[in-house]
Order: C-alpha cells, then structure tokens, then sequence
C-alpha cells in the first residue's frame, strides 16, 4: 500500500478555508476538543511510492478541490443522498 498524496504537512483548518474560499461557502468554522489519542501532527511520507513507482505529487491541493468540488456540488443542492450520485464519479 502506498501513500499518494502530498509530502507537505496540510492542517485541517488550512484545508477547511481553502474549500470555503473555493466554493464562496459563508460556513463558519467550528473548533471542537480533539480526542486524546487524535494525532497532532501530520505529515505523510510518500518514499516508498517515489522509490518504488517513481511517483511524486503533480497535483496541488486546489487543482485536486476543484473536481471533487465540481462532482459534490450537484449531490449537495439535490438533497439527495450522496450514495445515490455514484454514477457522477466516473463523468469528473
């Protein structure tokens, strides 16, 4: 199993703002407690993938957001459940 994302440590309020920035979102966020065993720190080592595929990230995290923005947003203004969009997946 390999990690394929970015090496660069990404907080989760970094990537709340950048999807409220991305989708004109008015939300605002809310800071709950972590539980005690949630890790502090995060940050993925991709090595294995680079050694081993050759792979490294091509994608930035905006450039990532905007199909997965693109596929959630009919599901969202439907109502609907989101389970019932999977056919969407294989159009974005």
């Amino acid at each position: 199993m390999f990690s394929r994302c970015s090496s660069g440590e990404l907080t989760m309020i970094a990537l709340a703002e950048a999807v409220k920035e991305l989708t004109g979102s008015g939300s605002q966020l809310v800071h709950e407690p972590l539980p005690e065993d949630d890790p502090r720190q995060r940050q993925p080592d991709i090595a294995l993938a680079r050694e081993r595929l050759g792979w490294t990230p091509t994608v930035t995290l905006r450039e990532g957001l905007a199909p997965t923005i693109a596929y959630f947003d009919p599901c969202l203004a439907s109502g609907r459940p989101l389970h019932s969009f999977s056919r969407l997946a294989s159009q974005v």
